[in-house]
């Protein structure tokens, strides 16, 4: 017979965020934010990207990658308001989206210092408060030796960073002369 006041385990989802995950690290400004790299494709060095005229900022343009137009969003931009340093360690982290048809798309994430990961349970990411809680793609923060990380929420950051995008933005680049292709 079960005691009446015995505790269940918690489910697996509470189990999951327990496990070391791997997370890829980038910079905005001189702010660190990590990226579960299960939503990571691949990370690419910047390439030639095709202005969208009328764009906000942080929407720098669109490239062709492997046949398929991909806006990419600069996310010191959106998240410091300050365009991507040119550094050698900035890149375009390519990242699985689901779109707002549903349909599964890709996005690149242009980011500054794209040099190194972390393997950190998500449970160890504490809610954000204050500033740091203001913007819906921006998760907990954690504590290491470089210093807070903060978690980027990769669907809400392609929400935020995708406004203002129409359809026909992603028309082929190569189409007008763009030859920004990987």
């Amino acid at each position: 017979m079960p005691e009446p006041f015995a505790t269940s385990q918690q489910p697996e989802a509470d189990d999951s965020a327990l496990e070391p995950r791997l997370l890829l690290l980038l910079a905005a400004g001189e702010q660190l934010y990590a990226i579960p790299t299960e939503a990571v494709v691949e990370v690419i060095p910047q390439v030639l990207l095709r202005p969208l005229s009328g764009a906000p900022d942080h929407l720098r343009g669109v490239f062709n990658f492997r046949g398929r137009v991909v806006p990419v969003v600069d996310v010191t931009q959106l998240i410091a308001g300050e365009p991507c340093a040119a550094y050698l360690s900035s890149r375009i982290i390519m990242i699985r989206n689901t779109g707002s048809d549903g349909q599964a798309a890709l996005l690149g994430l242009l980011a500054e210092r794209v040099t190194d990961t972390l393997l950190k349970p998500l449970a160890s990411f504490r809610p954000a408060e204050g500033a740091a809680a203001q913007r819906p793609f921006l998760g907990g923060v954690a504590l290491d030796e470089r210093g807070l990380i903060q978690l980027l929420l990769c669907d809400r950051l392609a929400a935020a960073g995708l406004t203002g995008l129409n359809a026909t933005d992603l028309a082929d680049p190569a189409a007008d002369g763009g030859n920004g292709r990987v």
